[in-house]
């Protein structure tokens, strides 16, 4: 049996954890975890971690700023194909999580795999990126996410994604282009 209690403190959450476990002798125990909440932060719009452009050179200095700081876990979409891509493997401490996902420096990345439709490929890019925070989002159980957009080529769909993202205690940024 779990028992989950939250306490709002500051901007992080610090959530209780109680669970009956069973020690060698058979006894049922009840264990007392603290677990300090870290703020999830989402960034879409980059095409890579690396020096591609200023959104992306924002995004690399931005997550190596903050790589000790355990309070803070970013997740970064990145382009799996097309201009502006990286191939994961060209980085020296990556770990691959899975065929989409991968892990730098305590950055979780997944990639977005985009067709080649000319300009609308940056729109679907974004799209598919906001789909999957908010899957991913749901799917973990995250508190309080922000997702952070560097660009503003989704206009149409945005009351959607907020509305979506709100319901999930989401806060949403929008960064105009050009203005990072």
């Amino acid at each position: 049996m779990n028992l989950s209690i939250s306490i709002k403190k500051k901007k992080f959450s610090q959530r209780f954890v109680y669970k009956n476990t069973v020690n060698t002798f058979g006894t049922t125990i009840l264990q007392l975890n603290l677990d300090i909440m870290t703020q999830h932060v989402f960034i879409i719009g980059a095409k890579s971690l690396g020096a591609y452009g200023g959104y992306e050179t924002f995004v690399s200095k931005l997550v190596e700023l903050h790589k000790n700081n355990s309070e803070i876990k970013y997740h970064i979409a990145c382009k799996a194909n097309g201009e502006g891509s990286r191939n994961e493997k060209e980085f020296s401490n990556v770990k691959i999580l899975s065929k989409n996902e991968f892990e730098l420096n305590k950055v979780h990345c997944f990639k977005i795999v985009t067709p080649k439709i000319g300009p609308a490929a940056a729109i679907y890019y974004d799209v598919t990126a906001l789909k999957y925070c908010v899957k991913y989002i749901k799917e973990n159980n995250i508190n309080n996410p922000i997702i952070y957009i560097l660009a503003s080529r989704i206009g149409p769909f945005m009351p959607y994604f907020y509305k979506k993202i709100h319901s999930l205690g989401g806060r949403v940024f929008l960064n105009p282009d050009g203005h990072e």
